[in-house]
């Protein structure tokens, strides 16, 4: 697994079902669209990689996310986590 991706959807928004395309990545569904979005990092930074392919102790690197449509309303809320395996944290961090 490269990446746990979370996505919170306000439900109703006109861009809801196509946020919930489980087979299509947002970004490519947006793009497709035409739309846009934008996004604004909420926090970024370390925490414990919890899945099933974790190591005792991994750690990984995590960013969360607002989505905002053209009039600044919330339309998702993003957790993103990078396993280890492919962004490998340095104890420079």
């Amino acid at each position: 697994m490269v990446s746990e991706n979370s996505v919170a959807i306000v439900a109703g928004h006109e861009f809801a079902a196509m946020l919930a395309n489980e087979r299509r990545p947002i970004g490519h569904s947006m793009v497709a669209s035409g739309q846009y979005l934008a996004r604004v990092v909420l926090e970024a930074g370390v925490t414990d990689w919890s899945f099933a392919d974790a190591a005792n102790g991994d750690r990984c690197v995590y960013k969360e996310s607002l989505l905002r449509d053209h009039m600044s309303t919330p339309v998702a809320h993003l957790r993103e986590q990078m396993s280890p395996d492919f962004a490998p944290l340095t104890e420079t961090l």
